[in-house]
């Protein structure tokens, strides 16, 4: 996360929830608010933030503040990297993205998304899916996009020159910011 972003999530915390909210907040993500360092409800944001950022758990965060406070929008990070693996059916995926059953499942053969046949039946990785959705795509697809070779865009992932996230071992890019990348290098 941006230096910029954490700084709007703190503010956000002091400015938009009471010191009553914070807690509960806290105690809904299995967070001792009293353990946090500091007095003031300002300090105790601060470092509710920190406390996420340091474990790679800042999209739930987000997510969380988000549920709460519908109008703020702090990221287009909208899956947990760091969620369990969840595995939803087709009708399930299909009302989570809006896609019909022809185009999710030429995603799961193609391998774009984490999915799995059982029998006659796909699953779906609940995470993997919402990040495609929004633009995530993994290292092969972002290959195939630019022409950059998969070990090439795992270290433009890993020296955070595109915004990357890791999740269940995998790089994940967001297509715009490669895109992005390869405009300015003239590339496309």
């Amino acid at each position: 996360m941006e230096q910029i972003e954490r700084s709007e999530l703190r503010r956000i915390l002091v400015e938009r929830f009471t010191e009553g909210e914070l807690r509960d907040l806290a105690f809904d993500a299995g967070v001792d608010y009293e353990a946090l360092s500091g007095s003031s409800k300002s300090d105790r944001a601060r470092e509710f933030v920190l406390y996420f950022e340091h474990r790679n758990r800042l999209p739930k965060l987000i997510r969380m503040v988000q549920e709460l406070r519908p109008d703020i929008h702090l990221s287009d990070v909208p899956f947990d990297p760091g969620a369990e693996l969840v595995w939803i059916t087709p009708l399930e995926a299909m009302q989570l993205t809006g896609w019909g059953s022809t185009y999710l499942l030429k995603l799961a053969a193609e391998g774009r998304v984490g999915a799995r046949q059982e029998g006659d039946s796909w699953r779906f990785d609940r995470e993997l899916l919402l990040a495609y959705l929004h633009g995530w795509i993994g290292t092969e697809e972002a290959s195939e996009v630019t022409d950059y070779t998969v070990a090439h865009i795992r270290w433009l992932a890993r020296e955070g020159v595109v915004r990357s996230e890791k999740i269940r071992g995998l790089w994940l890019v967001h297509r715009e910011s490669l895109l992005a990348y390869c405009r300015a290098r003239g590339q496309l």
